[in-house]
């Protein structure tokens, strides 16, 4: 059942209706009722024969996928961090690609097949795929706010049967030998990272003012649980550590950045 409706914004009637359970809205592009009843008419019977060619993708309708992911975009760069922005424009515009290319382009046409099956061509760690899933989400639960769809195929979608692996294993002592005989300048970063067992991002972010000497502790803001932990000190890191009065220094200021994105680029 479609209908036809005057908006605020505009002086055409506008013609909407349900596909396959996605909300459909276009302009007629006319303001005189009668007309507007008759291109009412003519799309009814195209959707009723499975003709979708009216909507074609000159239209720059926000129901095509990469108008309404470049509205999206634009939605969350006021809205949210410039970090946040990259990531998710990164992943839309590979799941955006990828629905291109099975030629699907309309809105209304994403289905928990397609999603799935864009998930099963990611060839990433499950976390990550997680994580595609999330931001997929996020963006049609938005055209849901905004009556593009009226659900969001992406709660059903579900990632791919994890299998687990071990990727880690204790270091023996070859490769310490190894790693400490090829150190270079980063011998103290290394050490610091055997030694503590910190990650490489909150070790490089360490500053002078973190390392308390006279208790040989490390007392650092951790950005993964965003709590401040303290840390023991091992003596040859008090030793090889050089002392800097200014607490503001970082112990590596090659590494050191205050932007996240900065500072994955430097390790």
């Amino acid at each position: 059942m479609s209908s036809l409706y005057k908006r605020r914004d505009s002086r055409y009637f506008w013609y909407t209706a349900v596909i396959k359970g996605r909300r459909l809205r276009r302009s007629t592009g006319l303001s005189q009722r009668h007309l507007a009843k008759k291109v009412q008419m003519d799309w009814d019977l195209k959707i009723a024969m499975g003709d979708k060619s009216f909507l074609n993708p000159a239209s720059g309708s926000s129901n095509r996928i990469n108008q309404f992911y470049r509205d999206y975009i634009g939605f969350l760069e006021k809205r949210k961090s410039r970090k946040t922005v990259t990531t998710a424009r990164g992943i839309l515009l590979r799941f955006c690609a990828h629905h291109t290319q099975k030629k699907i382009e309309i809105m209304a046409d994403i289905t928990v097949k397609s999603i799935n099956g864009y998930l099963d061509e990611l060839a990433l760690s499950p976390k990550t795929i997680k994580n595609h899933l999330g931001e997929v989400s996020r963006m049609l639960d938005q055209a849901v706010r905004e009556d593009v769809l009226t659900d969001n195929p992406a709660r059903l979608a579900t990632v791919p049967r994890m299998i687990k692996t071990d990727r880690h294993r204790r270091l023996d002592e070859i490769d310490l030998t190894v790693i400490f005989e090829n150190a270079g300048k980063w011998d103290l970063y290394f050490r610091f990272l055997y030694h503590t067992g910190l990650r490489a991002g909150d070790v490089a972010m360490l500053t002078h003012g973190n390392i308390d000497r006279k208790r040989n502790v490390i007392i650092h803001y951790i950005r993964k649980s965003r709590r401040i932990h303290e840390f023991p000190l091992a003596e040859i890191l008090v030793s090889k550590a050089a002392y800097n009065p200014d607490p503001e220094a970082p112990v590596f200021p090659e590494l050191y950045s205050d932007s996240d994105q900065r500072l994955n680029d430097n390790l």
